[in-house]
């Protein structure tokens, strides 16, 4: 039963992706709207770019957004801009705050940061793997303390309960091991 539950969860999950999925091609992830691309402001969305980590090729992408208005973007100021913004994205805090979402940090910044970035990723990183496995193992005691309400006989509900209670001991475990990376 236990089982059938967790593949339950994980097909119903995987449903919604491939709808977020099918949503996002057919919509278009547009990286700046039909306003932006009119308003031509190459200036604050280079700079924007740059402090949220954006590669030079990322101009390809307004390219694209704004060719359905027949706007080109500014490179050059676009790219100004960017070069700008970058300082603000490479600071250990941010790349910190990339690991702890899951992303690595972006290969924008200048070499002589990047030892101290990498290790600052490193460790939002591993809060986020983490809570990742708090939340598989908070699942797997819901699915458990369901199986116990459903079983027949004391025994069975027992054995349940001792399984609850290793599975609680492993998520303390845990957020002892994320208490020492909660923060930078």
């Amino acid at each position: 039963m236990i089982a059938l539950r967790n593949t339950s969860i994980d097909m119903k999950w995987a449903i919604w992706a491939m709808m977020a999925g099918l949503l996002m091609i057919l919509v278009g992830c547009a990286s700046v709207t039909k306003e932006e691309c009119l308003t031509g402001n190459w200036d604050e969305i280079g700079y924007r770019d740059g402090t949220n980590g954006q590669t030079q090729d990322y101009i390809k992408q307004h390219e694209k957004s704004c060719e359905r208005v027949d706007v080109t973007p500014n490179m050059s100021v676009w790219n100004a801009a960017r070069l700008r913004g970058v300082p603000v994205y490479c600071v250990p805090q941010r790349a910190y705050t990339e690991g702890r979402s899951g992303n690595d940090v972006s290969p924008v910044c200048s070499a002589d940061v990047m030892p101290a970035l990498v290790a600052a990723n490193d460790k939002g990183q591993r809060y986020y793997r983490l809570s990742q496995n708090i939340r598989e193992l908070e699942d797997t005691v819901s699915d458990l303390e369901s199986a116990q309400f459903s079983a027949k006989d004391d025994k069975s509900k027992f054995a349940i309960g001792l399984r609850i209670r290793n599975v609680e001991s492993r998520i303390r475990r845990l957020e002892d091991q994320r208490r020492h990376v909660a923060s930078l």
